[in-house]
């Protein structure tokens, strides 16, 4: 039994990394069968069809979201949480090869071509990500952290699809154009912070 749960996991690591690098629909079972050495068949029977597998990927993705935020949670302060958000988008920069591009990214581009089940999936992680930014965002107001205009929850989006662009367009043009973005989005915050002083 433990050697069936090692390649079930195995399969879901590689089809990860083939996820991450090239995207859902650009890899099949074929290619998770020959990084790991063993039949499509074997990748068939722990996950019968591949919105199976995309389904376990994205519930993943949202398990290691749910921990984060725990983490984050011993962070004091918006702007010690808000570096640790910036930070795991990072972390599929720094990958080299030009960078993974991260979970939630490929989902909304690939969103109209994956299975419903997965649409709900990522749906879920992406209303936690805003949720998490929204509660961050306004929990910064009330202590006097950081101001903006309008709500929180649309600092949020705008916050989020700002570090998600800014990670989509740093692998085509270098990751210079992501730390510009971000540092130009912490100084919009700031300066708002220092205008309402």
């Amino acid at each position: 039994m433990a050697g069936r749960t090692d390649t079930k996991h195995e399969i879901l690591n590689v089809a990860e990394q083939l996820w991450l690098h090239k995207g859902y629909n650009g890899f099949s079972y074929q290619h998770i069968a020959k990084a790991i050495g063993i039949k499509s068949a074997a990748v068939h029977y722990h996950y019968p069809a591949k919105q199976d597998l995309g389904v376990a990927l994205v519930e993943r993705m949202r398990r290691r979201f749910a921990r984060w935020t725990e983490r984050t949670e011993a962070l004091d302060g918006f702007w010690p949480k808000f570096d640790a958000y910036i930070a795991i988008h990072q972390l599929y920069l720094d990958d080299g090869e030009g960078g993974r591009v991260c979970p939630s990214g490929i989902l909304d581009a690939e969103f109209h071509t994956i299975s419903e089940d997965m649409r709900h999936a990522a749906r879920e992680l992406t209303r936690e990500m805003h949720r998490w930014l929204t509660d961050l965002f306004r929990a910064g107001r009330d202590a006097g952290e950081v101001s903006f205009r309008g709500d929180p929850d649309g600092i949020a989006a705008v916050a989020g699809a700002t570090v998600q662009g800014a990670l989509q367009i740093a692998r085509a043009v270098g990751r210079g154009s992501f730390h510009l973005t971000i540092d130009h989005l912490k100084l919009q915050l700031r300066q708002r912070e220092c205008a309402d002083a």
